[in-house]
């Protein structure tokens, strides 16, 4: 059942708005203006004008803030979901395949989950080029240039995050000296003894922590370099670069314009639209 706030936040907030949104967050993050995950005042303002200008709206840059928090607090939920047993993520029809068991379990601990039942995040991809690193190290601080999450849920999904995100075991044994014989029973059923020592427990977790991060690191790099190959190819193809294209045409009809713009959510028609000549450009619009 659709609740009033989600009435409110999709006329505030209608989809096309929200990927041109997204698009201008990704632009600004490929040219290095996200550092440590953070936007700047300067930038913020600048996000706004552009969204402004291609939406014909009149929003402020403390409403750009908050549906960022919005969209970053829903881009992990879904990534909890995804990395949970038996949930399984089809991108072509951004749908979540789960058996009815796996649903109702995981909705017992996670009930704002439930959004995700009919249909997946939208745009998950492209959010993962913003979040995925805070995601993926649990790093969840905010800078004084950014603010807080600004709604109860979202404070609440930040506290759910850090509980059940990576965690560290630490030994508590206080006594390193101790050496105890412990018991084990081999794949064959035979009993043999071993001496459990807390330095070397404690060494051999630093070693494996240190495996761990080295493997991690590889694969961000790895990361990284997808999504600058991926985020390249559709700046190329952006739908801010097809709407400022768009409106270097005059005279067109606000019916003709809203006909594109719904055209430009797919990216073929995108990369067509680009491709043509000003005068191809005008007589493909008044053929919508």
């Amino acid at each position: 059942m659709t609740s009033n706030v989600d009435i409110s936040e999709s006329k505030i907030w209608p989809e096309l708005v929200v990927k041109v949104f997204i698009d201008i967050m990704v632009d600004e993050a490929t040219k290095g203006n996200m550092p440590n995950g953070v936007f700047h005042s300067r930038v913020w303002n600048s996000m706004t004008i552009r969204l402004n200008s291609l939406t014909k709206r009149s929003y402020k840059s403390p409403q750009l803030k908050a549906k960022m928090h919005r969209l970053r607090a829903n881009y992990r939920e879904f990534s909890l979901l995804l990395q949970h047993t038996g949930f399984g993520w089809n991108p072509d029809t951004n749908t979540v395949t789960a058996n009815s068991e796996v649903w109702r379990d995981y909705l017992r601990t996670h009930d704002k989950a439930a959004q995700f039942q009919k249909k997946g995040l939208d745009h998950y991809k492209l959010l993962g080029i913003l979040f995925n690193r805070s995601t993926a190290t649990g790093v969840l601080h905010h800078s004084s240039n950014q603010d807080p999450p600004n709604t109860d849920e979202e404070n609440e999904l930040e506290s759910q995050y850090l509980n059940v995100g990576s965690r560290v075991d630490v030994d508590n044994d206080s006594s390193d000296d101790d050496i105890h014989e412990v018991e084990r029973t081999t794949r064959s059923g035979k009993r043999s003894s071993q001496m459990n020592d807390p330095k070397s427990k404690k060494k051999c977790r630093s070693n494996d922590m240190g495996e761990a991060l080295s493997a991690w690191a590889e694969a961000s790099k790895a990361k990284a370099e997808q999504y600058k190959v991926t985020s390249s190819r559709m700046s190329d193809h952006s739908i801010t670069k097809c709407v400022t294209a768009l409106e270097e045409i005059e005279d067109v009809p606000d019916d003709v314009y809203m006909k594109a713009l719904e055209k430009f959510m797919v990216p073929e028609w995108r990369e067509v639209f680009l491709a043509m000549s000003s005068d191809r450009r005008q007589a493909w619009l008044f053929r919508l």
